[in-house]
């Protein structure tokens, strides 16, 4: 099986622009664990929510999320196999990762993404 067939297209995303305020708002609202950060369509960078403890900042609603953001990140195309998407996400400690083609982001690969389809 391929991403492509178990991506989700229906994704959050920020800008670099945005605060670290929103970005925790976000995961918290929606319970996810890394946000992708986008400038026209492109993929510059990710925010993981581990990585706010282990950044300083004083204060959220100022801070712009391009002073915290994971550059290069870890990414994979959508021809790729559900295992290597699996291998990528074990060996970063991600919980998903972003789905690049033509150099565009079009979607997301979760590690429940894969769990629930193997489980089935």
């Amino acid at each position: 099986m391929k991403v492509r067939e178990l991506m989700s297209k229906d994704f959050v995303y920020l800008s670099p622009e945005d605060t670290v305020s929103k970005f925790i708002s976000i995961v918290h609202t929606k319970r996810i664990h890394e946000v992708p950060l986008l400038e026209n369509k492109k993929l510059v960078g990710v925010v993981y929510d581990k990585d706010l403890a282990k950044k300083g900042f004083t204060d959220p609603n100022k801070e712009k999320l391009k002073s915290i953001m994971s550059v290069p990140c870890y990414t994979v195309s959508p021809e790729q196999s559900i295992e290597e998407a699996a291998e990528w996400i074990f060996k970063t400690g991600c919980e998903g990762l972003p789905v690049i083609e033509n150099n565009k982001f079009i979607g997301v690969i979760t590690l429940y993404d894969i769990i629930t389809t193997i489980s089935k």
